[in-house]
């Protein structure tokens, strides 16, 4: 997936650099419903968009 999201961010031309770090950080916590059903939406539509 993260060449899929290179190859977006050079498409819409958002870095002018020759190279793009990544970085996921994942940690326990509380969950609020609102912002689980937001993120799944947002990741929904850029799955969509690079599918």
């Amino acid at each position: 997936m993260s060449n899929q999201v290179v190859q977006l961010a050079a498409q819409a031309k958002v870095t002018e650099r020759h190279k793009l770090q990544l970085d996921a950080t994942c940690v326990q916590t509380e969950i609020h419903h609102g912002l689980l059903v937001d993120s799944v939406r947002v990741l929904s539509r850029a799955q969509n968009l690079i599918c």
